[in-house]
């Protein structure tokens, strides 16, 4: 049992203050909830890995129609690998680095700047990139019946360059996509849904 020093007030509270545990990609899908508390949707952050969650109705779900297994992408196959090593920062690395585009010292960053300023072939590492996350999202947009699609994470900045592509792939499905770069006020948003 954790003793809590006299001397400090708020070390007392912590003595009977619950603790709980949640992936932080859950937590900010469940934040990002509150804006949209009547819908199903798929949310993705997009960094040095995939994290994702189904959100029903500000409802974490981890099974059911068209969820994986505890709601997690990052370790299903695509293609000839898994999801987590294609769309995350080593997957557009790795893209860019197989057709001779990357420098050594390049960040996603990097490479998304170069795609603004108008060069092709990085333009197409994020192209491509938008229609395959597009392409690997489908069976799950279809199987959970989402109505929305949100997006989070370091690479979302990228999202102009890469969004256009996602966008077309997901025409078919007529759902919308929202992007945040406040992962972290989200993520404090969804701890407090957690425990309302």
């Amino acid at each position: 049992m954790l003793e809590a020093n006299n001397d400090q007030p708020w070390a007392a509270a912590l003595v009977h203050a619950p603790i709980r545990f949640e992936n932080d990609a859950k937590l900010f899908a469940l934040g990002i909830s509150t804006l949209f508390p009547q819908e199903r949707f798929i949310s993705l952050t997009l960094g040095t890995g995939l994290g994702s969650a189904f959100i029903d109705q500000g409802k974490i779900r981890i099974e059911g129609e068209g969820v994986p297994r505890n709601g997690e992408l990052y370790d299903k196959p695509y293609r000839h690998t898994m999801i987590d090593e294609v769309f995350s920062r080593p997957g557009i690395l790795h893209a860019a680095q197989e057709r001779g585009f990357w420098i050594e010292g390049m960040d996603v960053k990097e490479l998304a700047d170069l795609a603004r300023q108008g060069n092709l072939a990085y333009q197409q590492v994020f192209e491509e990139f938008g229609s395959c996350l597009a392409e690997m999202l489908d069976p799950y947009i279809v199987g959970f019946g989402a109505q929305r699609l949100v997006l989070g994470g370091q690479i979302t900045k990228s999202f102009d360059v890469f969004g256009p592509a996602l966008e077309q792939g997901l025409l078919p499905h007529h759902l919308s996509i929202y992007t945040s770069e406040h992962v972290i006020e989200n993520t404090f948003k969804g701890i407090d849904q957690l425990f309302s």
